[in-house]
């Protein structure tokens, strides 16, 4: 059981939106059973699924939702949203096997309406008016995972439903490759995937209405991490880059390729009791910089600040 409750007092952006002193929002992002037959485990509940192994994209990171409400004040950990999910991983000779199936799908969670973080039109809050008990609706798919020494290599593939309100109804499928290969204090990782078709929102040619378009998605993502010997310093590197391969001018809501580069480094003081971290991400076409200070300290075994 993962959850969490967490208080707002009333001069938060939320707590005013939300026009409640304190605003009491519950998360729980995991909770389910799990038992294990052999080399075979299964787990049934409410989870979360975090694949890929990119840290600046949801390369092949497609089957969690994500929680927006506050944009990036919620790290990339925290972000997902649990869902009903059954899963099943099997460790054998040939690799680890990982397969999971979705019943009811779950979908991102937007900004309140009202608050600091809200664009008026922007996001559509109505729950979707899915019929659950139509087969469409279901999520499944699987992974194959080997490793090698320092290094591992994935495989995956799934048959998924946008998690985004505006094309609920739109489902593709996704192919995806993630690997990670060791050398000696430096650690090279990649990803890459396939989405078809995927949607988004394009301009009607003789109205301000929007419409729905479809179009094939290829993503990848590639970086490093590298540790000097003997030291707790960590340098971490990555470029995305995301392209649309059917364009199509009149599609309002991204340009055919994006990309983002990401730059991050952290250290340990103080015995491993102090961390910091800084790292900075900057987009295109759309420029925009991020910048992210993290600090946390380990007070004892059961206390940190952060």
């Amino acid at each position: 059981l993962d959850t969490k409750l967490n208080l707002h007092w009333g001069n938060d952006h939320r707590a005013r939106a939300k026009d409640e002193d304190p605003f009491r929002e519950l998360v729980t992002r995991e909770a389910y059973l799990q038992s294990s037959f052999g080399n075979t485990s299964f787990r049934l509940g409410y989870q979360i699924l975090p694949w890929g192994v990119s840290e600046g994209g949801a390369i092949t990171d497609e089957v969690s939702p994500r929680n927006s409400a506050e944009f990036f004040f919620v790290s990339l950990e925290e972000s997902r949203v649990g869902q009903p999910m059954l899963t099943m991983d099997h460790f054998g000779d040939s690799g680890q096997w990982t397969a999971f199936f979705v019943p009811r799908p779950g979908y991102n969670k937007y900004p309140d309406r009202g608050s600091e973080y809200d664009i008026p039109g922007a996001f559509d809050r109505n729950a979707p008016d899915d019929d659950w008990d139509n087969a469409g609706t279901w999520e499944f798919g699987a992974r194959w995972k080997r490793t090698f020494g320092k290094s591992d290599i994935s495989l995956m593939a799934a048959r998924l439903i946008d998690n985004d309100y505006l094309v609920r109804q739109q489902r593709f499928r996704m192919y995806g490759l993630t690997a990670n290969v060791g050398i000696d204090n430096l650690l090279l990782r990649a990803e890459v995937a396939l989405k078809q078709p995927r949607a988004f929102l394009a301009r009607s040619a003789n109205s301000s209405d929007l419409r729905i378009v479809e179009s094939d998605q290829f993503d990848s993502s590639f970086g490093f991490d590298y540790s000097p010997g003997g030291r707790a310093l960590t340098y971490s590197a990555e470029v995305v880059w995301s392209r649309l391969l059917d364009w199509n001018s009149d599609i309002a809501t991204r340009e055919r390729d994006e990309y983002s580069l990401i730059g991050s480094v952290s250290n340990r003081f103080f015995n491993d009791d102090l961390t910091l971290s800084w790292l900075t991400i900057y987009t295109r076409p759309y420029t925009s910089f991020q910048h992210r200070f993290l600090s946390s300290y380990l007070i004892d075994d059961n206390s940190t600040v952060y």
